[in-house]
């Protein structure tokens, strides 16, 4: 998924978010600050450095909200692959419903691509792909993963008012996951925590 640094990792003026996401807090407009990411060896070495003097690193990828990096970066690998005609592919790690027209706003002020979609079987494995590949990363450095910080805030659509849907599922429309068959997206969101525990390639692997 080369996408999630070649747009994800990037920040410059670019409205359409094709190239790189919109800059945010201070980071510039020609992708010069808040930018960026670390290669594979280098997260590898920072765990192992760290373990090293009794330190552990906790990794947190925020779901579903503040998800804007996952999202965008994943709807760029979708119209890469669906280019291509290869429309099982590209769909695998898609994070957003094409059906849903949820007029969204978060509390950052961006639109409906601020959040993962829990209600998608796409989402479910994206979420079990990024988590087995840290846990990976984690093995090789001689410090297994044993704890994930799934992060959940602000998963929130200001123009609702509150913007969260009841327990018990009494307010219909408001984030339910009717049309995919999955009850509430509180039971979703659930299911999708699963993937914390992703057998042999994850957490407790």
């Amino acid at each position: 998924m080369p996408e999630l640094t070649a747009i994800g990792g990037q920040r410059c003026h670019d409205l359409t978010e094709t190239k790189c996401l919109v800059p945010q807090l201070g980071s510039g407009p020609n992708n010069e600050s808040g930018v960026g990411y670390l290669k594979r060896a280098e997260y590898v070495a920072l765990v192992r450095y760290v373990a090293d003097r009794f330190v552990e690193i906790v990794p947190e990828i925020d779901m579903p909200g503040h998800a804007r990096t996952a999202v965008v970066s994943m709807e760029a690998l979708y119209r890469r692959l669906h280019a291509l005609g290869n429309e099982a592919a590209a769909n695998a790690y898609r994070l957003l419903d094409p059906a849903d027209t949820t007029n969204a706003t978060t509390v950052q002020f961006y639109d409906r691509r601020s959040f993962l979609n829990p209600c998608v079987d796409s989402s479910k494995r994206f979420a079990s792909k990024v988590i087995g590949e840290m846990a990976a990363m984690h093995r090789e450095s001689g410090a297994p993963l044993s704890t994930w910080h799934f992060g959940g805030d602000e998963a929130k659509n200001i123009l609702l008012g509150a913007g969260f849907q009841a327990l018990d599922g009494t307010d219909p429309g408001r984030g339910a996951c009717e049309s995919r068959g999955a009850g509430s997206a509180v039971g979703a969101l659930a299911a999708m925590r699963e993937a914390d525990r992703v057998g042999q390639g994850g957490i407790g692997g």
